[in-house]
């Protein structure tokens, strides 16, 4: 069990720096990573995962549902805590894989879902929250943009 988990958050951890690697090289233009439909926002406490968040996620499940399965959904965890600190940033990818888990299990979704995770101090414009958004199709460029930097020429 505890190796499964820290296969998926390591999982986690590589999509969070493909995604954080490939953003500057669509700076230019906007990026596909800003091009994003909200479905919803669940508010998170100190609490974590509590009866309340799974309440509301079930509330957007009939909204994902609806979604195609070539889709890519994001589920954005805004968390308190300093980016730094690797518990923060682990707490942060623990609510979204219980978060995965619950629509996997108890709504058989099987969804394309890529995780982000936005760690930092919360305000009441911004309280720490579960974003679910669904990509343009123009992300599927991303698969073509190489993980590994390109060298850079000799001066």
């Amino acid at each position: 069990m505890i190796m499964k988990n820290v296969g998926v958050i390591g999982l986690y951890g590589l999509l969070f720096v493909l995604v954080s690697m490939v953003s500057p090289a669509f700076a230019e233009n906007g990026t596909e990573l800003d091009r994003a439909k909200v479905i919803g926002i669940v508010p998170l406490t100190k609490a974590g995962v509590t009866q309340n968040v799974y309440r509301h996620i079930d509330r957007i499940v009939p909204e994902l549902k609806k979604i195609s399965a070539e889709r890519i959904i994001k589920l954005e965890c805004s968390y308190t805590g300093l980016s730094e600190r690797e518990h923060d940033v682990l707490s942060a990818y623990q609510i979204a894989e219980r978060v995965e888990k619950y629509l996997r299990e108890h709504h058989k979704l099987n969804l394309d879902l890529w995780v982000a995770a936005n760690i930092g101090i919360q305000t009441r414009q911004h309280p720490p929250a579960l974003t679910f958004s669904v990509f343009s199709d123009d992300i599927r460029s991303l698969e073509k943009v190489s993980a590994v930097p390109a060298k850079l020429p000799a001066e």
